[in-house]
């Protein structure tokens, strides 16, 4: 994985610290929690450019929109409901490759400063450098993931943020800033981001979507899906290698697959940045194992009962045999018994 686009922001342009709840290793935080975003880069995202380039490339562009579950004639109907904006502070992700004439999704941690397009409910669903689809992170510990790449200097993984999924928000209770299960509250009216001014570093509010034309285009023909119901969960997908183990650190990526086509390709990318979760570890060939030696055969030891005997182990048995009789010059003669002579 790529991240591109990041940039040096400055220090008032920045998400608080306090803001958002811990959960799994980072902190979670609400898609239209004020300050989470900036205004946009014009230079990077340029929506009537990425719906062009798309509708260029039909694979690409399939691929594309089977992120998000739409047709390809949708797509700049769907482009056109997302809103520029400019990351303030190290977000995760689900990001997507293109190989294979498919998406395929992996772990991203976005750098600060990373101009990504949101949705109404402030998902981030594209990185607009690259125009890569986005989407939820997967519901697991950051901890078990193994970090690859240079981190930048100011990369901690508690400072991790991701956006609530649908079914749960951030609020206060009594005090304390926790992630409780439930929708949030829907606001009042059209959907507005408070976001922060790239210039004054003070919250202004920003229209959600309406960045293209779309006079010239045929009618929709298929409902867009809503932000909700794109807000779940992603499961990651476990690596298939033929020597793999059961461990506990998860790949942050899918293994390689050739293509007939070419190779894998990040869609679009101009300038990169390494993210901290990008390159897939190097699958190891299993190594060949050496034939065990043959014992070694025990040293023949003859014996004097049994000349050809062979021990039974692979050191020489010491056998004890009866003591020889001594010879009869060698025998102690019994005593005499004293002889009894007259006395004179």
């Amino acid at each position: 994985m790529v991240a591109a686009g990041a940039g040096e922001l400055p220090g008032n342009v920045a998400l608080t610290a306090n803001v958002g709840a811990p959960d799994m290793g980072g902190r979670a935080v609400n898609g239209t929690e004020p300050g989470l975003y900036a205004t946009g880069d014009s230079a990077a995202c340029d929506t009537a450019a990425l719906s062009n380039r798309l509708m260029a490339d039909p694979a690409a562009a399939a691929a594309w929109a089977g992120v998000f579950g739409i047709s390809t004639a949708s797509i700049p109907y769907y482009l056109n409901t997302l809103t520029p904006v400019v990351l303030t502070a190290d977000t995760w992700v689900t990001n997507h490759t293109f190989a294979s004439g498919r998406a395929n999704p992996f772990q991203a941690i976005l750098q600060r400063g990373t101009a990504v397009y949101v949705d109404a409910a402030g998902v981030p669903r594209a990185v607009c450098s690259c125009s890569n689809p986005l989407a939820p992170p997967a519901a697991a510990p950051i901890g078990g993931y193994r970090l690859e790449g240079q981190p930048w200097p100011s990369y901690q993984t508690r400072s991790v943020t991701r956006v609530a999924y649908a079914d749960q928000h951030v609020t206060d209770v009594a005090g304390t800033t926790t992630l409780v299960p439930g929708a949030p509250a829907p606001a009042p009216g059209a959907p507005v981001l408070q976001v922060l001014n790239f210039l004054t570093g003070l919250l202004v509010e920003l229209p959600a979507g309406g960045s293209l034309d779309l006079s010239g285009l045929p009618p929709l023909t298929e409902p867009l899906p809503t932000p909700a119901s794109l807000n779940t969960r992603s499961r990651p997908r476990p690596r298939t290698t033929p020597n793999a183990t059961a461990s506990p650190r998860r790949t942050t990526r899918p293994p390689h697959r050739p293509s007939s086509s070419g190779p894998s390709r990040t869609v679009g990318c101009r300038s990169a940045r390494p993210s901290p979760m990008s390159r897939p570890p190097v699958p190891m060939a299993p190594t060949p194992r050496l034939p065990r030696p043959a014992p070694r055969a025990a040293p023949r030891v003859p014996s004097r009962r049994h000349p050809r005997a062979r021990p039974p182990g692979p050191f020489p048995v010491v056998r004890r045999f009866p003591a020889r009789p001594r010879p009869r010059e060698h025998r102690r003669r019994p005593p005499r018994p004293p002889s009894a002579e007259p006395a004179t």
